[in-house]
């Protein structure tokens, strides 16, 4: 999972400078330096980095949880990002293999598998 910290330097990446991140998130200038410094962001601020990126918002939401918790709390959402990207891959992953499938099918004598069950890391796959 990334930080908070590496979402701004991908925002600056996209937009050129810290400066013209704040204009586009409607910020001042303070505001991303406060942001990169602590590497903490509000929930609304993650919000629009996420627009802006082009990115799902619930990724950078995450991210913000997890620099703003400590202890208990924080484990749990650091678990929840896990499971948050194990899931994913599983959607990226089934996607691939439909494609595959599809695009495939007519040159090689394969056999389609689909997702059965998903517990945790094991993923059991049946022909």
């Amino acid at each position: 999972m990334k930080t908070i910290t590496a979402y701004v330097d991908d925002l600056k990446e996209i937009t050129g400078s810290d400066y013209a991140t704040a204009k586009r998130m409607g910020v001042r200038k303070e505001c991303v330096s406060v942001i990169r410094k602590n590497g903490r962001v509000s929930d609304e601020a993650a919000i629009k980095m996420a627009e802006i990126l082009e990115i799902d918002p619930s990724e950078i939401l995450i991210a913000a949880a997890i620099a703003r918790s400590e202890g208990e709390t924080k484990k749990a959402w650091i678990a929840l990002s896990k499971r948050a990207g194990i899931a994913a891959t599983i959607v990226l992953t089934t996607s691939l293999m439909s494609s595959f499938y599809e695009l495939k099918s007519d040159n090689f004598n394969c056999q389609k598998y689909t997702l059965c069950e998903v517990s945790d890391t094991t993923l059991k796959i049946d022909p």
